[in-house]
């Protein structure tokens, strides 16, 4: 049995725009699956939000952090869920924002469901990589696991030693038995760049277990943009670029909260005998 899971940064930015998510991020969200939703606020319409999108269907876990963004977990309930989710408070830069739910199959097969952002303001890369290893020492005992989010990793072709890169990123996976499935393009600022190299793609997915079969990685998706003209005014870019000012720094222009300015990242999987929510 394949099962989908999806990640997607929805851009609630502690409520910074003092408005509602729009409820059309629910068209956008696939059923009888996985879901990880980063940067949630949970507004006068959050509720709403979670019974359009998810009604009795799925188990829903969201994070409780006091000072950061939270993170929602929704799983299917034709999977199996037999321990309590685990969830960490990001009192600051040290701990990222991040959930942890463990799932179980009928087969006694454990496999662990984890989303995350690192942070990106006013943050050393050094605190990301420290970030990143804490949550993957979080579940370094766990034999099957998927961790997905938003990393806040220069771009793909950025390599200089002792940065926030995906390079980096590749080598500290290794010594967790941790491979990453990342789809071409970007899954922020513009959708495509001429050259490859200079594509931001900050959200993946990370694998480990041989009880976890990877069955399929679909391209970023930003087909969103098309809800809303006036909010994405350049078809599927996320920001455009305004050139520089007197003092030769870069100006960009960019979507603002409440409205998404990450791809949807997706892809599918199977574990070992995925159990019904009706065996016990």
């Amino acid at each position: 049995m394949d099962v989908k899971i999806m990640e997607w940064n929805i851009n609630q930015r502690l409520n910074y725009a003092k408005e509602d998510a729009p409820e059309w991020i629910c068209d956008y969200i696939d059923n009888n699956g996985i879901v990880v939703l980063l940067e949630i606020h949970r507004g006068n319409n959050w509720d709403k939000i979670k019974e359009r999108a998810f009604g009795d269907r799925y188990d829903i876990f969201e994070s409780e952090n006091s000072k950061e963004n939270d993170v929602l977990i929704a799983i299917s309930k034709k999977l199996k869920l037999k321990e309590t989710p685990v969830f960490c408070l990001s009192k600051d830069h040290s701990v990222p924002d991040f959930l942890e739910v463990k799932c179980e199959t009928k087969n006694n097969e454990k496999f662990v469901i984890v989303g995350m952002r690192i942070h990106a303001v006013n943050i050393k890369d050094s605190e990301k990589e420290n970030e990143f290893r804490f949550v993957l020492d979080k579940v370094k005992e766990e034999k099957n696991v998927i961790i997905c989010g938003d990393f806040n990793n220069n771009r793909r072709g950025f390599i200089e030693d002792n940065k926030w890169n995906i390079r980096m990123i590749d080598e500290i996976i290794k010594n967790y038995d941790f491979h990453r499935k990342t789809p071409n393009g970007s899954s922020i600022y513009e959708e495509k760049k001429t050259n490859d190299a200079y594509e931001f793609a900050e959200d993946h997915f990370f694998i480990k277990g041989n009880s976890i079969q990877w069955t399929g990685l679909n391209n970023y998706s930003r087909e969103f943009c098309n809800k809303s003209s006036s909010i994405y005014r350049w078809k599927h870019d996320f920001q455009l670029y305004l050139g520089k000012d007197e003092l030769g720094i870069s100006r960009y222009e960019n979507i603002q909260p409440p409205y998404p300015d990450h791809a949807i990242l997706s892809g599918s999987f199977s574990v070992n005998e995925i159990c019904p929510s009706n065996v016990h």
